[in-house]
């Protein structure tokens, strides 16, 4: 069963055709019927057949339409600071995928402290909520209701959806789409056979596109742009921005936490803690949509020397086997450092005191270059606040 399943990650990944022509054609068949559920479920929304909700408040949605790996939840806390410092009451609502409130939903934090644990709101918004502070955070599968929540909880003017636009159910005043330079559209398959939620035509209904990780390569991304005029025909606005790696705290082997504010070289700010890493055998591991990218990072930000890598599924639930597993795999490489994700931490916080050695956690700032002050007047006209 494991098997098939990394088979299947692979074609969806892969632009060849699987390995398997039985499991290629099974794909297709599917991404067929997949195709035709979507647009049905469109052209119900299109005509009103289906009809969306409207809350009483700004609501913004912050998506992709493709699986995983674009940058949602760092865009989103970085939009949430931006209208934070306009003034505005912001809160941030999330399904809350894969965490116990999911269904029933609730206050994750409050905008002063957390009211859940990270298995009960879903690493992404636990992570949220920890990284804004000062940002209410909702989860619950009824986005509608999480809404009212937030209008009546905290007087919410503008409310930020994390992952919301293939959630038709609830009015959007604003849509803004990620897309990953290097590969927007993936392999150019729906799921199952590729990474697509929806066909590109879906673009043509929202209001603005983000390439995030614009920097890394310059063809690529006159390549997607040039791509995204054909499909939009310049007729939405194309934001660039780019993913800042960077090490947001150490944790000690003997479990004490050190914030990268706290130790970070004063005289050379960030650049300096982040050479805290150059050069150093470590091992890194990660359980994210793009494993592969987060290692590229390690290596091209940080420029450490990979000693071991261990990867593993998207929002993976880490056992304490597989943390004395990768305990083990760190000291027997040899490791000076054991490297992982802000969102893999958060899976594994209070369980990670017997490490044989120190614990960096490295996070991802956005930053919108050269377009920030072009994006930021973007939300004002957009959202008319």
């Amino acid at each position: 069963m494991k098997s098939i399943r990394k088979k299947i990650e692979s074609a969806i990944l892969s632009d060849d055709p699987p390995e398997m022509l039985g499991l290629e054609t099974a794909l297709n068949v599917m991404s067929a019927g997949y195709g035709l559920g979507v647009g049905l479920r469109g052209a119900a929304f299109d005509r009103n057949i289906v009809r969306t909700r409207c809350l009483p408040v700004k609501v913004l949605s912050i998506g992709n339409i493709t699986v995983g790996g674009t940058g949602k939840t760092p865009m989103t806390v970085h939009v949430a600071q931006i209208l934070k410092a306009m003034g505005r009451k912001v809160a941030v609502v999330s399904r809350g995928y894969r965490g116990d409130a999911e269904r029933k939903g609730g206050i994750v934090h409050d905008g002063t402290k957390s009211l859940m644990t990270p298995h009960e709101a879903g690493d992404e918004p636990w992570m949220t909520g920890e990284t804004l502070k000062t940002v209410p955070v909702i989860v619950g599968q009824n986005r509608y209701v999480s809404g009212m929540l937030a209008k009546e909880k905290f007087d919410t003017e503008v409310i930020i959806l994390d992952d919301g636009f293939q959630h038709r159910k609830l009015h959007r005043d604003v849509d803004i789409v990620l897309l990953d330079c290097l590969r927007p559209f993936g392999n150019g398959h729906l799921l199952p056979r590729g990474p697509l939620r929806e066909d590109f035509s879906a673009l043509l209904r929202t209001h603005a596109i983000v390439l995030t990780r614009s920097d890394i390569d310059p063809d690529f991304k006159k390549r997607s742009l040039n791509r995204l005029e054909k499909i939009t025909g310049n007729s939405i606005p194309v934001f660039t921005c780019l993913h800042r790696p960077r090490i947001i705290k150490i944790i000690r082997k003997g479990g004490l936490e050190e914030t990268a504010d706290v130790i970070k070289n004063a005289e050379n700010g960030q650049a300096g803690w982040n050479e805290f890493l150059k050069n150093r055998p470590v091992y890194a591991f990660s359980g994210i949509a793009k494993n592969d990218d987060f290692l590229k990072s390690l290596k091209t930000s940080f420029q450490c020397h990979i000693a071991g890598f261990s990867a593993f599924p998207d929002h993976y639930a880490y056992t304490d086997l597989d943390i004395d597993a990768l305990s083990g795999a760190a000291e027997k490489c040899r490791a000076k450092l054991m490297v992982t994700t802000e969102k893999d931490y958060v899976r594994l916080a209070g369980r990670i005191s017997g490490l044989p050695v120190d614990l960096a956690v490295i996070g991802i700032d956005i930053a919108f270059v050269p377009d920030d002050i072009a994006f930021k007047e973007f939300l004002i006209k957009t959202l008319k606040i």
